[in-house]
């Protein structure tokens, strides 16, 4: 077959091989339905409610915890458009792929035709049509990858917890059902459980998603952080399909948990205190975080913040938003509208909506990925 001309077509090949259906075009996927279990595991919501009951009554940190990860699944970097024609782009996939879950022998053959076609064409005229690549991962339960070098591991998923509880259910439903329901998709009834035990109120959840193969660390960088402008948030979520009012409404996420110190230091932590913060309020979190840098105390993201509500719209009309993240909300005119339209009842409605769209980013469907027999862990073929 010759040589080849960079050594990356054939990790290339290894990331194609090891998640033939996550490298896919954008926006190809379609499918998701509610009542998608009906027939095949009808008992499937019930399970997961249930399972979820019993983690929410045993630790008060789940749901929040459960809700961020649903988030941080679905917000994985769509990465651009990779021409193979490119050596740059050629060794960056190579580094991807050294990344990935895991590698699998057994693949090999059945995609040699494919190695033999990226050869001829990095080997011919830069004149001809070439293949290009897409990396996608939104909600495909990759997040719940377990390994080295996955986006668990990422430094803005360190915080993440709840994982147990992911586990517990998606066991649950593997006793009554094997082999049937995605991880993915037992993430997301358990993130609109999560929301419904800590009193807001249910959805629809469209199912159908399969569980992704590919997970890698550096991929999870792109997610909102706390210290976000307005401008930079509504472009994190326009690159998600959101819109600026779904990311304002889905910023009340913030309604339950916690934040550690160090997420607010650029706040507090400065001379003279954000301005924004109103005095008492700026009193309090100096009293909880007297010096930069804090990672062991965490502060309640809002005042009522074991109970899903609209007062995290409140507090920040009241110079009471924790984060940055938060309080801009309210002074930007693209985003401003939102916060005092959810203050209030139509906060959950606009949440449900707002979780369904973003429970649909780049899904993998069909035969697409896999069913995974354990949450956190690629099937062995």
């Amino acid at each position: 077959m010759g040589r080849w001309p960079s050594p990356a077509l054939l990790a290339i090949f290894v990331t194609i091989a090891l998640a033939m259906n996550s490298i896919i075009p954008a926006a190809a996927h379609t499918g998701l339905k509610v009542g998608f279990y009906r027939h095949s595991c009808p008992q499937v919501e019930a399970i997961v409610y249930n399972s979820m009951a019993q983690s929410t009554k045993a630790d008060d940190t789940v749901a929040p915890g459960i809700l961020r990860m649903a988030f941080h699944d679905c917000f994985v970097r769509v990465r651009d458009r990779l021409d193979l024609q490119h050596p740059s782009q050629l060794d960056r996939v190579a580094e991807l792929a050294l990344r990935s879950t895991w590698i699998s022998n057994s693949v090999f053959p059945s995609c040699l035709l494919l190695l033999q076609m990226l050869h001829t064409v990095t080997a011919t005229s830069p004149h001809r049509i070439v293949p290009s690549l897409w990396f996608l991962q939104g909600c495909d339960a990759s997040v719940l990858l377990e390994g080295p070098n996955t986006e668990r591991r990422a430094r803005t998923n360190t915080g993440l917890h709840g994982f147990d509880a992911i586990d517990a259910a998606k066991r649950a439903v593997e006793n009554a059902c094997p082999g049937v329901v995605s991880a993915a998709d037992v993430l997301q009834f358990a993130a609109r459980d999560a929301v419904v035990l800590a009193g807001g109120y249910g959805w629809h959840v469209p199912a159908g998603r399969r569980d992704g193969t590919v997970s890698i660390m550096e991929e999870a960088l792109n997610l909102p952080a706390p210290s976000m402008t307005v401008s930079q948030l509504i472009d994190v979520f326009g690159r998600k399909g959101l819109s600026p009012s779904q990311m304002v409404v889905l910023s009340g996420a913030h309604t339950i948990g916690k934040a550690p110190c160090v997420t607010f230091d650029d706040r507090v932590q400065t001379t003279p205190v954000d301005p924004t913060l109103a005095p008492s309020f700026a009193t309090f979190l100096k009293g909880q975080c007297p010096y930069a840098a804090i990672q062991s105390t965490s502060v309640d993201m809002d005042s009522t913040a074991h109970t899903f509500d609209s007062q995290y719209f409140k507090d920040i009309i009241a110079g009471r938003g924790l984060l940055t993240s938060d309080q801009s909300l309210l002074y930007d005119s693209r985003t401003s509208g939102g916060v005092y339209a959810n203050n209030g009842a139509a906060f959950y409605r606009n949440f449900a909506k707002a979780m369904v769209k973003m429970s649909q980013i780049e899904v993998l469907t069909g035969l697409d990925g896999e069913i995974r027999r354990q949450f956190d862990q690629v099937n062995s073929h």
